[in-house]
């Protein structure tokens, strides 16, 4: 089966339409299945200050079938590639193509993007530092909750004032190897 040119990523046999005519640089087109956005990299570029965009789908609700797959670029340019987005309750992926920059958003993505005002940040989202960096942060997060769970929040609460304190403190070490000691002792 050969692709058809201007076909939705995600459906790919439906064309994608445009969704609006303007004087703007940049295309918005938008499948008429699936609900799904292809911004074009201008598009992508005004991101930030597109305040006339229809988003009628409502944000991003929950893991669909459309988010586990990627697609290819409508302006025939190869495979998408796949950036992970994390936002606290919410995972998905977003789909660009590496030659033309253009985006592909499933139903509810580009609503959730502008809902949490990020829109001008998308690039951001295919930095592999920045990508390590937040997953470093939620695995911290995740580290940090399963403590508090496990030893109780009052606990956790003197461990989390108590490394504090020690933190820079010229004699930590001294510090560190006396609750060893201590709570050997306990045993």
């Amino acid at each position: 089966m050969t692709p058809l040119a201007n076909a939705c990523p995600k459906c790919r046999t439906e064309k994608l339409s445009r969704v609006h005519e303007s004087d703007a640089p940049g295309s918005v087109r938008r499948c008429a299945s699936c609900h799904g956005h292809f911004l074009s990299h201008d598009a992508v570029e005004g991101l930030g200050s597109v305040v006339d965009l229809p988003l009628s789908d409502a944000p991003w609700p929950a893991a669909s079938a459309a988010d586990r797959q990627t697609g290819l670029c409508p302006d025939g340019h190869g495979i998408l590639r796949r950036a992970r987005v994390e936002l606290h309750d919410r995972l998905f992926h977003l789909e660009r193509c590496s030659t033309c920059l253009g985006i592909f958003f499933d139903a509810g993505e580009l609503s959730t993007l502008a809902t949490l005002h990020l829109l001008g940040q998308v690039d951001s989202f295919w930095d592999s530092e920045l990508q390590r960096a937040q997953r470093a942060a939620i695995q911290k997060k995740h580290r940090q909750e399963a403590l508090a769970a496990s030893v109780g929040q009052d606990v956790y609460e003197a461990l989390v004032s108590l490394a504090s304190r020690l933190h820079g403190h010229p004699n930590r070490s001294m510090a560190l190897a006396y609750l060893a000691e201590r709570l050997r002792e306990d045993d």
